[in-house]
């Protein structure tokens, strides 16, 4: 800002200089007095002398060959430059920049930022952007025009508030259907989470789609999970439409390959990715032509987008593959280990790391019945700074009996992370049970370990080694709130780490 400052005094400089100069009105002789036009007096006579004021003309310092008129607008233009720089000298001075700018009026601060300042920019995409008032349909359409230019320039570092405008823009609507496709897809990256090994034999392998900001979206202010488009929600479509194995060549049977998740703006507390869980299944594969200790190549065609959840209008698209070489390990190889060392389970029992919300029964007409079995009902997870992966299969503890879950699948991870724990009935329950955890209130759940629920997960190499249970979970037949947060809330349980066999 002060290079701006200092430019724009001397800016305002030369213009008063040039404007007290003026321009060249005539040439000729003229009185350097008066001004008075000599032409056709001699000057060579005894003692010659203007007409007009009588000043001796005989010294040719007496005389000018041109006449000049100042220029009064460049003048003012001047004055107005040389206040305005030397106030922006006494605002840095000052160190109330921001102040200063937040007072001023919008075409004083959208002046100053055409000249290159940089506080005024702040200005803009901290404040002006969201004024009731609103921006004029030009500024905006400068805006945009400047910051998408600066999103496809991969040479320059990405700013924040270029990011802040184009967010803006879309929630408003004022992007074109061109500028949104260009926002998106300069922003978005799609990529795949293979595991690096798995086990000859084994009847699938998991394998995470996801998208991600690659750092050209940010903003200064984010948002979490409810980016609009000036008419709804709009959400992030990721699908897998196919995969398999290179060579050999060999089409893999999909399972759990398509879904939405909310499309969120990084901002300065994260967020942005969003990811779907699924598995290649190797039912039909005949693994006589895999050889252990080799490495394949598999790959995925993914398919992914942003939509309007109200309408399913599709805003962008981008289809693709994704490689990944996988090492087969023998049968009877090793992959998870379970980690039981005691700085691990303090870091459970010091802190909610990893915390279940109530668990909300689903009514009959709810239920969802698929090839795994009916969802009887299910609990938010909310894992926090969790230092191990928690994987294995989750159980339900009512009356000294145990019931089935279903599988947990939590990579560890810093920050926070939401999911869910579903309750799947893969066996007959016995009648009157449901009710009787409603009218009890509260059941026990445990998450216990299992190495291979965490082979079909990509990355994880490392789970914890002891069941992790949740005492006094609530059981209401309420419906699930439709967002979750991170926040500890008091219908909360914290998961404990059992370390007493006698507990279990």
């Amino acid at each position: 800002m002060i290079i701006t400052s200092i430019g724009l005094c001397v800016l305002a400089f030369i213009l008063l200089v040039l404007g007290v100069r003026g321009r060249v009105v005539s040439r000729g002789v003229f009185c350097r007095k008066c001004r008075f036009d000599l032409a056709g007096i001699d000057r060579q006579g005894s003692q010659p002398k203007c007409p007009e004021c009588g000043r001796d003309i005989a010294d040719q310092r007496a005389t000018r060959p041109v006449l000049r008129r100042k220029r009064p607008v460049v003048l003012v233009f001047g004055l107005l430059i040389l206040l305005t720089g030397g106030s922006l000298l006494g605002i840095v001075a000052s160190n109330n920049t921001a102040r200063v700018l937040a007072a001023m009026p919008d075409p004083v601060v959208f002046t100053l930022h055409a000249l290159g300042m940089d506080a005024a920019y702040t200005e803009i995409a901290t404040n002006r952007l969201t004024q009731p008032a609103g921006l004029s349909d030009a500024t905006w359409s400068k805006l945009i025009e400047t910051a998408l230019e600066h999103q496809a320039n991969t040479n320059i570092v990405w700013d924040p508030r270029d990011g802040e405008v184009l967010m803006r823009a879309f929630t408003l609507g004022l992007l074109s259907p061109e500028q949104i496709e260009q926002y998106f897809d300069l922003g978005i990256e799609p990529f795949a989470e293979f595991p690096d090994e798995i086990r000859h034999g084994v009847d699938a392998m998991g394998l995470t789609l996801a998208v991600q900001p690659n750092g050209r979206l940010t903003s200064l202010s984010g948002t979490m999970g409810s980016l609009t488009d000036g008419t709804d929600t709009v959400w992030n479509r990721i699908g897998i439409t196919a995969s398999g194995i290179v060579d050999p060549a060999y089409e893999v049977q999909l399972t759990n390959y398509a879904g939405y998740t909310g499309l969120d703006i990084p901002g300065p507390y994260g967020g942005g990715r969003g990811s779907i869980g699924g598995k290649l299944t190797f039912d039909d594969l005949d693994w006589d032509t895999i050889q252990p200790g080799q490495s394949y190549t598999f790959y995925i065609k993914y398919k992914t987008g942003v939509v309007r959840m109200s309408d399913g209008h599709i805003h962008q698209e981008q289809v693709g593959t994704l490689q990944h070489t996988v090492r087969i390990l023998p049968s009877d190889a090793q992959l998870i280990e379970l980690d039981t060392h005691p700085d691990t389970i303090a870091a459970f029992q010091d802190h909610p790391a990893f915390r279940v919300s109530p668990l909300h029964i689903f009514s009959a007409e709810d239920r969802l019945n698929n090839d795994r079995g009916t969802h009887l009902a299910e609990c938010g997870t909310v894992v926090e700074n969790l230092p191990v992966a928690v994987t294995g299969h989750a159980v339900l503890i009512f009356q000294g009996q145990e019931y089935p879950m279903g599988p947990v699948l939590n990579a560890a991870r810093s920050g926070h992370g939401m999911s869910g724990i579903r309750w799947i009935e893969t066996a007959p329950i016995p009648e009157g049970l449901v009710e009787s955890m409603l009218q009890a209130g509260s059941v026990t759940i445990e998450i216990r370990p299992d190495p291979v629920v965490a082979e079909k997960v990509p990355g994880v190499k490392r789970i914890l080694g002891l069941p992790l249970r949740f005492e006094d979970v609530i059981v209401t037949d309420e419906p699930m709130p439709t967002s979750q947060t991170s926040e500890l809330k008091p219908d909360q349980r914290i998961g404990r780490v059992v370390t007493d066999p006698a507990d279990e």
